[in-house]
């Protein structure tokens, strides 16, 4: 069985297999106030489409300690996802 390159480590020196699921696009988005456009909270949300069609949202909460998430999927995502681009003062479709 061809799995020597897909070998990793978990954080408990445990070896795991890595195996493949789904690939796609996926959009980033962070929140703001819609009147001063300062950033409200230090979280973020990421969305991925996969190759059939299916968006999936997660919202990505900071924990103590550099670079540690908390990760909470979306229970419904709306069909069309529009995002500000400040630079450029319009608004744009994330996914087609």
């Amino acid at each position: 069985m061809p799995i020597e390159k897909s070998i990793t480590y978990s954080s408990r020196g445990r070896m795991e297999v890595r195996t493949f699921i789904e690939s796609g696009e996926y959009a980033m988005v962070e929140y703001r106030d819609p009147k001063t456009l300062r950033r409200v909270e230090n979280k973020f949300k990421i969305y991925i489409k996969s190759r059939d069609g299916v968006v999936r949202g997660f919202l990505l909460i900071p924990l103590k300690g550099e670079g540690r998430y908390l990760a909470i999927e979306d229970k419904e995502v709306k069909k069309e996802l529009y995002a500000y681009l400040p630079d450029e003062d319009r608004e744009i479709i994330l996914f087609k």
